[in-house]
């Protein structure tokens, strides 16, 4: 054996390219992906038949546990059986070698449970954990190496016991090495506005930083006041938090992240009217957000804070929208709160997509926001846009120069006549020439700018690969197309909404599949403009 497989760094680099989990909380659920389910029948085949790949494989075979099943389904097979309930439970009382097979694999997990999924303990009984909890030492846990930490709300299915029983199982999954802690919302028992979180769940969460003192990122929201008290009396003793997304937190808490130089994303979640609270943060803050129930929330909370960061999320999680003049006002007080040099990328959006009664905001709605020249990144996809006209588009971008994403309410159908042409689409064009993406809901019915406009080169944006067109109309496919190859030479990618349908998505269809033609035709150095699209639309 070449003495390179002596190295164990190098054993375990290459375990891990045959089988590393993304520990990304949007990643999907990886063990629905074909070639990770073949990573780790290879990994279990390496651990088999080479030991000296054993350890390595088997370290990155069990990096990821998704539920705590496997954990006993390893155990000897007279020690465990399946009730008819589905749950595992024991036949006999578990020896230490049963707890020594157990730790020879709980050692060796890294991340436990999948960001929002509630499958920890789909088929475990509350005794089995019981049982295995007595041979841990004191402050001892389940997984005493886990770096990440996934607990969802409690479900029906889960645990086999009361939702107080599964909050006191978190203890026993917080060591000294964790460092990602995700408490996903409304999992704690009594947190309703209607009651009240037990003295023992709320000893439980202010103690988090006793029990594992190294968390740089920490997620929870949703919860009642008491509870975002203690929470934030957690937080406060966390001298290396990066990332944090919570509820209200406690003045001291906040004062203490802007004493923090490590912290790069805080996100605070108001589930009500009234909360205030005085900070200036760090210019190393790299992003905030906010989510509220109304932009009018949104504004009472910034009141009396100041921001220097680069990226600014607003969501407002509500039944009703906010009105556009509100949404003014709320713009106005960010031009004076936040750093306009630094500001490069804005985030308006909302939660529920059910919301009828949209407001239209016109361009005096975002003229507050004109004052951050650098913005490269603008969406509020989900916010009518149906009243801006092709000067109000040029507006926007001799305001915005800089911009490379620019997305304006292609998210929903808002059954409104759009005012913007293939005019204002040049326009945008010939000042944001750093384009790469564009979402807007237009009139391609009208091809005015089509039949005037010469095919010079001055406009054509070469950053340009996908534009997104909502519910537009169009009514020349062929037309359309050649015309947009002409103006964004490396445009492949039109995206609409799912219930554009009849007519306009065919066309929009076309439209994509005549961008693809031209394009592969370009790259071979063949005529890619009017005369290949026509021959191709006659061809077909």
């Amino acid at each position: 054996m070449h003495r390179c497989l002596h190295i164990t760094d190098i054993l375990h680099k290459i375990a891990s390219k045959i089988y590393d989990y993304p520990v990304d909380p949007s990643s999907m659920d990886c063990f629905d992906i074909p070639y990770l389910r073949r990573a780790r029948a290879d990994l279990a085949s390496l651990a088999r038949t080479c030991r000296i790949f054993r350890d390595p494989a088997l370290d990155s075979l069990w990096s990821f546990l998704k539920s705590f099943d496997p954990l006993i389904r390893c155990l000897p097979q007279d020690l465990w059986v399946t009730d008819a309930d589905g749950f595992l439970v024991f036949t006999r009382p578990l020896s230490f070698s049963d707890w020594a097979i157990f730790q020879q694999y709980a050692r060796r997990v890294r991340i436990f449970g999948e960001y929002r999924s509630p499958l920890l303990f789909k088929s475990i009984g509350y005794d089995v954990l019981r049982a295995l909890s007595g041979f841990l030492p004191d402050g001892g846990c389940f997984l005493p190496n886990l770096r990440q930490l996934n607990w969802p709300q409690p479900q029906d299915h889960m645990c086999k016991s009361s939702d107080t029983d599964y909050f006191l199982l978190l203890p026993l999954f917080l060591g000294p090495r964790l460092t990602c802690l995700y408490l996903e919302s409304s999992l704690f028992p009594g947190t309703d506005l209607e009651s009240e979180p037990s003295t023992s769940v709320l000893s439980i969460v202010s103690s988090l930083h006793a029990s594992s003192p190294l968390i740089k990122e920490v997620e929870c929201v949703g919860t009642s006041e008491k509870m975002m008290q203690s929470i934030s009396e957690s937080i406060s003793q966390w001298p290396r938090l990066g990332y944090v997304e919570a509820g209200a937190l406690s003045q001291h808490a906040i004062t203490h992240l802007c004493a923090l130089k490590s912290l790069k994303h805080l996100g605070v979640h108001l589930d009500q009217q009234g909360h205030h609270t005085h900070a200036k943060f760090p210019s190393t803050l790299e992003s905030f957000k906010i989510v509220a129930r109304s932009s009018t929330a949104c504004q009472q909370y910034l009141e009396d804070i100041h921001l220097t960061c680069g990226h600014l999320c607003v969501h407002v999680a509500s039944t009703t929208y906010s009105s556009a003049s509100s949404f003014q006002q709320f713009f106005t007080l960010l031009s004076s709160h936040l750093s306009a040099a630094d500001l490069h990328t804005l985030d308006i959006g909302y939660y529920r997509p059910d919301l009828t009664g949209p407001p239209d905001w016109s361009l005096e709605t975002l003229k507050p926001l004109f004052v951050f020249r650098n913005l490269t990144t603008f969406r509020s996809s989900r916010y009518c846009t149906a009243k801006l006209s092709d000067p109000d588009l040029e507006e926007i971008a001799l305001a915005w120069p800089q911009l490379e994403v620019l997305k304006l309410g292609t998210s929903t159908d808002w059954r409104a006549p759009a005012l913007v042409t293939f005019t204002g689409i040049l326009s945008l064009l010939r000042h944001c020439r750093r384009l790469r993406e564009l979402s807007l809901t237009m009139d391609a019915t009208i091809l005015d700018a089509i039949n005037t406009w010469g095919h010079g080169s001055e406009v054509a944006n070469y950053h340009t690969t996908l534009l997104d067109v909502g519910d537009a109309d169009i009514r020349e496919p062929a037309l359309v197309a050649e015309f947009l190859s002409a103006i964004m030479p490396r445009l492949t990618k039109i995206a609409h909404v799912g219930w554009a349908g009849g007519h306009r998505r065919s066309a929009w269809l076309r439209v994509e599949e005549l961008l693809k033609v031209t394009a592969t035709a370009r790259e071979r150095g063949e005529p890619g403009r009017g005369p290949l699209i026509c021959e191709v639309t006659s061809a077909c």
